[in-house]
């Protein structure tokens, strides 16, 4: 995979990645042994909190999960 500059990432991608939050951290392509196969989108809400979208090449969204911070002490 590799990040792409915001301005070059598909408006249909950056749209399905817009239903999770208000802001997208950055976007990379992931690339396939053949060619590239979907994108994975980092986006804030407007409470902080961070979700990871992977979006198929045609902007459909397939998947999220939210990105949550721990702290460990030992």
């Amino acid at each position: 995979s590799h990040t792409v500059p915001l301005g070059k990432v598909p408006q249909h991608v950056l749209a399905a990645a817009l239903q999770l939050g208000t802001f997208v951290e950055y976007a990379e392509i992931v690339s396939g042994p053949v060619r590239e196969e979907f994108w994975r989108v980092v986006i804030k809400d407007r409470r902080n909190r961070v979700f990871v979208a992977r979006i198929d090449l045609n902007g459909e969204l397939l998947a999220s999960r939210r990105r949550t911070q721990s702290r460990v002490d030992s």
